[in-house]
């Protein structure tokens, strides 16, 4: 095989690659539109104390900075789609890393947190007291 055409399938199969197993970063209005489209999970990476102060209905809570988060990460299926949010971007993007290194194939990182929620008028769902 011409060396010209291995590097063109190799780049190909890196491309590929990098589409299946990729984080998309998205703003509030993006997954507002996506969501209905393009269902999938919410995952929320803040603290518990912040969970329990408000976070989108529906969303499962994976602290981020607890030492099982990557062990809790990887019993979730790779082959769903994931929206990861937080206060304010950092911590979702990072989770969102970490998620395409353990091969998630569909990973959305949601840049704008829930200050951009509160001030678009999402619904936010509080935790309930014992």
């Amino acid at each position: 095989m011409p060396k010209i055409l291995r590097s063109w399938l190799f780049a190909g199969a890196l491309l590929l690659s990098s589409q299946l197993f990729a984080q998309t970063h998205i703003t509030l209005p993006q997954y507002l539109q996506m969501k209905d489209q393009t269902p999938g999970h919410l995952l929320d990476v803040r603290a518990d104390w912040e969970y329990a102060g408000g976070h989108l209905p529906g969303a499962q809570n994976l602290d981020i900075f607890k030492p099982d988060f990557d062990q809790k990460l990887a019993l979730l299926d790779k082959t769903k789609v994931y929206y990861v949010y937080c206060h304010s971007g950092g911590r979702s993007r990072e989770a969102a890393q970490r998620m395409q290194q353990l091969g998630f194939r569909q990973v959305y990182n949601l840049t704008e947190g829930i200050p951009a929620m509160q001030r678009a008028g999402v619904e936010l769902k509080k935790a309930a007291t014992p």
